[in-house]
């Protein structure tokens, strides 16, 4: 379905990403959110979590992280 094209898209334009910036956050933002959508959370937060130690402002991702169990 659609979360998994959007997965595919954003491993796609990660593998080409090479500075952690805003952009970066983005496109990891939007495939930790498509991986919780589809109720794989433990990806979903490793991923959050990932974020999260870049750039723990960054959206909601610290409520992202308790929400699916983890600690930010």
């Amino acid at each position: 379905g659609q979360y998994e094209e959007a997965i595919k898209l954003c491993d796609e334009a990660l593998s080409e990403m090479v500075r952690m910036d805003r952009n970066k956050f983005a496109v990891m933002y939007d495939r930790a959110s498509s991986l919780a959508a589809l109720g794989r959370n433990d990806e979903a937060l490793a991923a959050f979590q990932e974020i999260y130690r870049n750039n723990a402002r960054f959206k909601d991702v610290a409520e992202r992280i308790q929400a699916l169990g983890g600690e930010a």
